[in-house]
């Protein structure tokens, strides 16, 4: 075998190698995994409607209000029953947005959440009213996305503890002006809840 057949089996080998022990990444952002991950500096939307002795407050769809920090926060169901969101307090107190207007009657699958302003980072912790499925969640500068990852949603249960963390961080200069969140349940439809949201209301460092 000449030396030039031996570099070529070589690259060969070693691009087959690579390709078979790579992992999904994105050049411009990073899944968090957990609240501790967040900057100490981000801060948190709180929903500001309370309920009425425990009873749910319906509000609009698109759902606008400021966040702190000079930034407006959006969130945006299409599809969800009666073009509502819904407030809730869960079991511990915890201010929650439920995408339809009964745990049971959203056909709704996704919540758009955006910001004004580009923000570096976006955390919350999100449950379905469903039992299984997962999370998909995509971030977006404007119209490009910045990558798409998954959490399994775990079992439904309304007023119980938090579901899973979904969270993204942008990298390489870049910042997040929308999260998609989706609830893939197999065709259930019966909507989520989103907990508070903590963004980084600063740009990235590049």
């Amino acid at each position: 075998m000449t030396v030039l057949n031996k570099l070529l089996l070589a690259l060969f080998v070693f691009a087959v190698f690579g390709l078979a022990t790579a992992t999904p990444t994105y050049a411009d952002s990073v899944q968090l995994t957990s609240a501790a991950q967040l900057n100490g500096g981000d801060l948190t939307f709180i929903y500001p409607e309370t309920t009425n002795n425990g009873a749910p407050t319906h509000v609009a769809n698109p759902y606008i209000r400021a966040a702190g920090g000079g930034n407006t926060i959006t969130f945006n169901s299409p599809g969800a029953q009666g073009n509502m969101f819904t407030r809730f307090d869960r079991n511990d107190g915890t201010r929650m947005l439920l995408n339809g207007v009964s745990p049971i009657a959203s056909t709704s699958t996704f919540v758009d959440i955006s910001f004004a302003n580009g923000v570096s980072e976006i955390g919350l912790n999100a449950r379905p009213n469903s039992s299984g499925g997962t999370f998909s969640f995509e971030a977006f500068n404007g119209a490009n996305s910045l990558g798409v990852f998954s959490v399994v949603a775990g079992p439904g249960s309304f007023f119980a503890v938090a579901g899973p963390f979904i969270g993204v961080r942008a990298t390489a200069g870049d910042v997040i002006t929308r999260l998609r969140i989706t609830l893939n349940d197999g065709g259930s439809n019966v909507g989520f809840e989103t907990d508070p949201v903590t963004f980084g209301n600063n740009a990235p460092v590049a």
